[in-house]
């Protein structure tokens, strides 16, 4: 039978010593030392991207960026949003009454949808089944009215004028109302052209309205303006909006560079917008209309996008929206090490999508879930701005970085005031002092234990890992709390698991062929070997003599 141990502590004997090379104690950062690799995490499945159940009647108004993105030869999106279940229809030039279709520049949509022939040119565009573009409608139509309705202006909108922090002015003396691109084309004005939209759109729950932004150009004489709008479409128009019956897809954003992005993706809105430049990447020498590559790229984006907006909205019920932002992640750590952090929101059933924006820009990671590293020391600020369709929350984090160095911790035995003799001696009690103790983890499996340790140097003050139960000779990693001396063993602190009990010998610990009376293995010995960072051990085989 296996010796059976009594409660196990571990007690400490502790001088505080210098050592090189130490860090942050951090699961998440640490050298894996019982596996080569980490599942990754990808974040809560928090909304439905799948396709309508039932077809659903789409109408887009566009010119030829917009012909583009929909024909089968470019874009492709007529063609995936009729495999997605929506019997799509679009405008263009001429098309409607008074040849409406013709003006679609920002302040044009005031006259569509606020002016004085607005019913006019709305019912028609509800019930207009126009096909311009070039793609294939899957199913027989549907009948009814147009349910989704998309519009785009074309990218000479995207040069707005103007000082970006102007407050756009009230709409009855908004010189944009009803005009098209010139010199009232200003920042302040197009934002004012949107707010006064949402009148109309509140009292039509009925049907849902979809922005896409006007594409860039090549010219950066007013690209930051452009920037500056269409993420105020995305992050602040909508504030304070109580429906789920008007959305924005960033048609700018993911044209400006392959690493921007407007999707949805693990559960969640994904916006990215501080990659590369503001003026159109996809292009073709001096022509401003997206290149197929570009239109492709958007089609990808936009289909999961509207899916998950439809069906948000199809679900019904007024927006719950965000009270507040957090973030889960370490306050101190060191230099070149990289540092997860996690976002969160409340409340816990406030509307998703949730769009996370994390400032400065992530070393790696998006959405909920990122991770940063930085090479100088010092306090590091980091900001979360959470958004839904309700408004938005921020939250600020801050680390304290300092340089991989020296550092007081904690050992399990250390020597005081000792220099072996040139012909060795012996280690004696008075070279010891006692500086308390703490105890396991708690739980059956780590009962009887202890067998095998093994001290892990990296953070402050390390970690160690230790055999678990002698049954099921397990392997776990814990923390190393700052050890307590006292007789009361209810006032020692405990130590908490970083890695839990596995199996690190691949299956060698039940392999008993090395003695023909051997009845069990055991894990008698771990040490941590730095040059290749990882946990060494070794078993012996256990037999009745």
């Amino acid at each position: 039978m296996k010796q059976k141990n009594t409660i196990l502590t571990i007690i400490i004997f502790v001088l505080a010593v210098l050592l090189a090379g130490s860090r942050y104690l951090s699961p998440t950062p640490q050298t894996q030392a019982l596996s080569d690799e980490v599942e990754p995490y990808l974040g809560p499945m928090m909304g439905d991207a799948s396709p309508p159940s039932e077809p659903v009647k789409l109408v887009f108004i566009h010119h030829s960026c917009g012909d583009n993105w929909l024909d089968d030869d470019n874009g492709n999106l007529g063609d995936q949003l009729g495999a997605n279940n929506y019997y799509v229809s679009d405008t263009y030039y001429d098309w409607g009454p008074d040849s409406i279709g013709s003006n679609t520049d920002i302040g044009h949509w005031w006259t569509w949808f606020r002016g004085t022939n607005s019913y006019t040119y709305t019912q028609a565009l509800y019930d207009t089944t126009n096909k311009h573009a070039s793609y294939t409608r899957p199913m027989a139509e549907p009948g009814g009215e147009n349910k989704i309705i998309m519009f785009k202006s074309c990218y000479p909108n995207s040069e707005l004028r103007g000082d970006p922090t102007e407050a756009p002015p009230p709409i009855d003396s908004n010189p944009l109302r009803g005009q098209g691109v010139g010199a009232n084309h200003t920042v302040a004005n197009a934002k004012g052209i949107y707010i006064d939209l949402l009148n109309y759109f509140e009292s039509h729950q009925d049907k849902l309205f979809v922005v896409i932004t006007a594409p860039p150009v090549q010219d950066s004489t007013w690209a930051d303006n452009a920037r500056d709008f269409n993420t105020w479409l995305v992050e602040e128009w909508l504030d304070g909006y109580s429906y789920s019956n008007v959305v924005v897809f960033d048609f700018y954003n993911v044209l400006t560079d392959p690493d921007n992005h407007h999707r949805f993706r693990d559960g969640s809105v994904e916006y990215i917008n501080d990659q590369g430049g503001n003026t159109l990447y996809y292009h073709s020498g001096g022509d401003n209309h997206p290149t197929a590559a570009g239109n492709q790229k958007a089609t990808g984006e936009f289909v999961p996008l509207l899916n998950y907006y439809y069906n948000r909205w199809k679900s019904g019920g007024a927006c719950q929206a965000l009270s507040g932002a957090s973030i889960t992640g370490p306050a101190n750590g060191y230099t070149n090490t990289l540092y997860a952090f996690t976002a969160g929101y409340t409340p816990s059933d406030a509307s998703t999508p949730i769009t996370y924006t994390w400032t400065p820009s992530p070393t790696a990671g998006s959405g909920a879930v990122v991770s940063y590293t930085w090479a100088t020391t010092g306090t590091k600020n980091i900001t979360l701005t959470a958004e839904n369709c309700g408004g938005s929350a921020t939250q600020p984090h801050t680390i304290t970085i300092k340089i991989k160095g020296h550092y007081n911790i904690y050992l399990p035995l250390i020597l005081k005031n000792y220099a072996p003799p040139a012909n060795g001696g012996l280690v004696r009690p008075s070279y010891l002092v006692y500086q308390g103790a703490f105890t396991y983890p708690t739980g059956d499996d780590w009962a009887y234990s202890a067998r095998a340790l093994a001290y892990y140097p990296d953070g402050d003050p390390g970690s160690l890992y230790a055999t678990g139960h002698d049954q099921n000779d397990s392997v776990g990693e814990m923390t190393i709390p700052e050890p307590v001396i006292s007789d009361n063993f209810d006032d020692l602190p405990q130590a908490a698991i970083l890695r839990p009990l596995a199996d690190i010998t691949g299956g060698w610990k039940g392999n008993c062929t090395y003695n023909d009376d051997c009845q069990y293995r055991e894990v008698d010995g771990l040490a941590y070997l730095p040059n290749v960072a990882k946990i060494a051990w070794n078993l012996n085989d256990w037999y009745n003599v």
